[in-house]
């Protein structure tokens, strides 16, 4: 599936969804020949216990009939956890993870714990990775500049909390610089960007962005515990 979140409609559940045809590795218990989803990509054969990769929702469908084992995410470990967790305190940029990691540890977590290892401290891990992550968020959201810069990095949950606010603030810099430029012709464009970021700081970023609620709307979804 292609890595395109462009709706301003898009749901957390529509986020899921997409996340479900990502690939993964199982160790089948049942003998098969390959099939096809819609006529397109060939999945299998199935034979024990050579391991092969379906769609996240062909492997949880498995897991429930206990017709297969799920091969936790390369990514998906206390020690990588920890390593991302690390980067993610001490750097200032956000940490490189798969672009459905939320979705994807959500939906094995509930569904194949008995497949991953310490699940509990995986919990633990991507509760604290997360928790980071929305920081940066907040953070990034309250020092945004009329030219916004390309953020790397940001997974598929993050730019559904953050389109929103994203399109208002952004809406907002433009037509506060468009009546900036009307008003003072005569000066530069630097001097206009730096009037216009002024002007931002001096209103309550609280009223131009409504990070909490979108995360509050996705908690129930996300939550670990």
């Amino acid at each position: 599936m292609d890595k395109i979140i462009t709706s301003d409609t898009f749901t957390a559940e529509d986020i899921k969804f997409l996340a479900e045809y990502e690939l993964i590795t199982i160790e089948p218990f049942f003998r098969a020949d390959t099939f096809s989803l819609s006529g397109k990509i060939e999945y299998g054969p199935f034979t024990p216990p050579i391991k092969t990769n379906v769609p996240i929702w062909v492997a949880l469908t498995l897991k429930s009939q206990k017709l297969c084992k799920i091969i936790s995410p390369s990514w998906l470990t206390v020690e990588n956890l920890t390593i991302l967790l690390d980067s993610e305190t001490k750097e200032t940029k956000f940490s490189a993870v798969p672009f459905y990691y939320a979705e994807i540890s959500r939906m094995l977590l509930q569904s194949a714990e008995d497949d991953l290892k310490s699940p509990g401290e995986l919990r633990m891990l991507l509760q604290q990775l997360k928790e980071k992550r929305e920081n940066k968020i907040r953070i990034g959201l309250a020092n945004l500049e009329p030219i916004p810069h390309k953020i790397n990095n940001i997974s598929a949950r993050e730019i559904h909390i953050m389109r929103p606010t994203f399109v208002m603030v952004f809406d907002s810099l433009r037509r506060i610089q468009e009546t900036t430029l009307k008003k003072s012709s005569g000066q530069n464009l630097s001097e206009t960007t730096r009037r216009t970021v002024d002007i931002m700081s001096s209103q309550n970023i609280d009223d131009l962005m409504d990070i909490e609620g979108e995360i509050a709307d996705y908690g129930e979804f996300m939550t670990y515990d």
